[in-house]
């Protein structure tokens, strides 16, 4: 019995780290898809969770997230009580119509109902996987990985700011990785029954690894070592300039948007004698816009002078050197 409950605390803890993790993923999908049943969906995963840490009846287990999925479906997307006679032609409708589209290869009008559908069925085949990890594998880090490799994707190449994510994820998933370690070296050495020894090595660990990330995520920090890859992956796939006027070190007419990635360019723009050495100022802009140089209305730096054209100038001779 002593055996059984500790197990069942150590399964309840890795639930409750799975189920934050989980929460990390729901949200950046649901921002970027302008979805608001965050809790709905967070709802689903506690449930089927809970489902798995009693190892309730498979068939018993799928009935009631079943259940779930019809009343998601019909509160969702039905004007109707879920309880009223409108409930099963909604979900013959929605079943005949969904059907057809994908047996006529139109996946692009399938309904949002049936979207949703999927969804949730893949987070229960997730959490089905995640359990096997857990239970049989001891083992949880290519989830883990997977986590930050999606998070840190979203971060980069979409308007989602993953940076709090991130380090939430790291945290949860050293302490779950660290808790699945010592579960394998207690089973390797067959020491099962000193729950009190496991525990002694585990409470360390948690807290040196809640202490290490908070200093960790207090302490001041650099920038970026690498440049952001989106402008130099679009600027491999040929798609533009990606805003950042010609992207070259050289002359541009457009300095709205600076900085990103650049090539030299020694194209030669104009050319000049004059009787003594000085700069010249080709383009000027009064305007910045906290991203670079505009030009605002009016006369201001529109002065345009023709091939061959002498320019009258005030400037002194000075002395040559």
């Amino acid at each position: 019995m002593k055996k059984s409950q500790g197990d069942f605390i150590e399964l309840t803890i890795a639930y409750v780290i799975i189920f934050l993790i989980l929460r990390e993923w729901l949200i950046p999908v649901m921002e970027l898809t302008n979805t608001s049943l965050n809790h709905l969906f967070l709802v689903f995963i506690g449930l089927s969770l809970v489902l798995s840490l009693f190892q309730i009846h498979p068939l018993l287990s799928g009935l009631v997230k079943f259940g779930y999925i019809t009343w998601f479906i019909v509160f969702v997307y039905s004007e109707s009580p879920f309880i009223s006679g409108q409930t099963l032609p909604f979900l013959m409708h929605e079943l005949k119509w969904n059907i057809t589209k994908i047996l006529s290869g139109d996946f692009g009008q399938v309904s949002d109902s049936f979207r949703t559908v999927l969804f949730l069925v893949l987070i229960w085949m997730l959490i089905y996987l995640i359990h096997h990890w857990i239970t049989v594998r001891k083992n949880i880090i290519y989830f883990f990985a997977l986590t930050v490799f999606f998070i840190a994707t979203l971060d980069t190449f979409s308007d989602y700011d993953g940076k709090v994510a991130i380090v939430k994820v790291i945290v949860l998933g050293l302490i779950m990785t660290g808790l699945l370690f010592v579960k394998r070296l207690w089973l390797q050495t067959d020491a099962l029954s000193n729950e009190i020894g496991k525990w002694k090595l585990a409470i360390p660990m948690i807290v040196s690894v809640m202490l290490v990330s908070s200093v960790a995520f207090f302490l001041p920090k650099t920038g970026p070592t690498w440049a952001d890859p989106v402008p130099f992956i679009k600027g491999v796939a040929g798609q533009g300039d990606f805003g950042t006027g010609a992207k070259k070190v050289g002359y541009s007419e457009d300095d709205s948007r600076l900085g990103g990635p650049f090539q030299g360019d020694n194209t030669l723009i104009f050319t000049a004698t004059s009787r003594d050495r000085h700069y010249w100022r080709i383009d000027t802009k009064d305007t910045y816009t906290s991203k670079g140089w505009i030009l605002s209305e009016g006369n201001f730096g529109k002065n345009i002078y023709q091939t061959n054209t002498p320019i009258q100038t005030s400037l002194q001779v000075g002395s040559p050197e």
